[in-house]
């Protein structure tokens, strides 16, 4: 199993229960309105880990790996030069919003890209309130995604 499905599998029973539904329930009846929010929030998440898991590749080294939320701060700081300090007394979606128009598909690998869209089914996903769940920490996705 590849770390993108090891990443998927983390993610996804905890947040099915969030939205009150099982992970068989999520893949039986992908049409149901929970499966179809479950869907979307999923795909936000493992679309952000993508992104910072990328950013680990390119800008981690032997000194400091950007483990965790390290990378999200770490791109703050590459797009707005504010201090370390001041980027890291942001809440999450305070950060998450700094990244807005970088936190797209088109920005991540081929392969990223076509797991995420196998994610989606290639539908429209619904709106979701992403900071709703706080069953998954933002970044925590690199002990998943290490081989990828």
């Amino acid at each position: 199993m590849n770390g993108y499905e090891n990443l998927y599998l983390a993610i996804l029973p905890d947040l099915a229960e969030h939205y009150g539904i099982s992970s068989s329930h999520f893949q039986s009846n992908p049409h149901s309105t929970s499966s179809q929010q479950c869907r979307s929030h999923l795909y936000k998440l493992i679309l952000i880990e993508f992104y910072l898991h990328e950013h680990r590749l390119k800008y981690s080294n032997s000194v400091l790996h950007l483990d965790g939320v390290a990378a999200l701060h770490h791109l703050v700081y590459l797009k707005t030069k504010w201090t370390p300090a001041s980027i890291r007394n942001l809440n999450t979606p305070d950060l998450l919003f700094a990244l807005l128009d970088d936190l797209v598909p088109d920005q991540l690998s081929e392969t990223a890209q076509n797991y995420l869209a196998r994610i989606s089914k290639s539908q429209r996903l619904p709106k979701i309130d992403l900071m709703s769940y706080t069953g998954w920490k933002i970044g925590s996705g690199d002990q998943y995604l290490k081989d990828e």
